[in-house]
């Protein structure tokens, strides 16, 4: 008799892949118009989706991740760089985000970020590379929310919807450009209590 295998559930990671540059150290700011060597700097596939499903990826948990890249050279370069899970990426005909990391004495970093393919990733194409319905024990976890501005107004609608598709949701809000302004903060206990009751 065979047996079939036990469904393992899956971590469906919604939002940016993106390109990584890393350098540093740096101190003080530079000035306007000068050149400042750096010991060490790192081109790295990365974005808040990105980061997570590669850690996903060494640790044999199966994941999806949903989002876009860009029609460029870096957007080709990252599905070569996930594979599999990439297949089914749209191409946007936008550059790819690309994210410089400047690192600070102390290892702290500001990130200077282009939008690229993020400004496109709008809720609906999420939701429509999103399975339909969840198997048991699936997870979605959205990250970096405050990447994309046509999520912050209608971030309790799209969490009910994956909520009632049958997935637990798990946010990594990342940290939002502007500051931790009212507007910011206004949407989250509304948001916390759907995420608490979808877990």
């Amino acid at each position: 008799m065979k047996h079939e295998r036990p469904h393992r559930p899956s971590i469906h990671v919604i939002g940016g892949v993106m390109v990584d540059l890393i350098m540093g150290p740096v101190t003080p700011w530079p000035r306007p118009g000068t050149e400042t060597f750096v010991d060490h700097s790192e081109l790295r596939a990365g974005g808040p989706a990105g980061n997570t499903g590669l850690a996903l990826k060494a640790l044999g948990v199966p994941h999806h991740i949903v989002c876009n890249v860009g029609n460029d050279m870096f957007g080709a370069w990252l599905i070569e760089t996930f594979g599999e899970v990439a297949r089914t990426w749209p191409q946007v005909a936008t550059p790819t985000a690309l994210s410089v990391g400047v690192e600070h004495p102390g290892g702290e970093r500001s990130f200077l970020t282009t939008a690229g393919n993020l400004a496109v990733q709008t809720p609906e194409s999420m939701l429509a590379m999103l399975p339909e319905e969840a198997t048991a024990g699936d997870i979605a976890l959205l990250t970096g929310s405050f990447l994309y501005l046509d999520l912050i107004e209608v971030f309790e609608a799209m969490l009910a919807t994956v909520s009632a598709r049958g997935f637990a949701v798990a946010l990594d809000t990342g940290w939002p450009s502007d500051g931790w302004t009212d507007t910011i903060k206004r949407p989250p206990l509304p948001v916390l209590r759907i995420a608490i009751m979808c877990c």
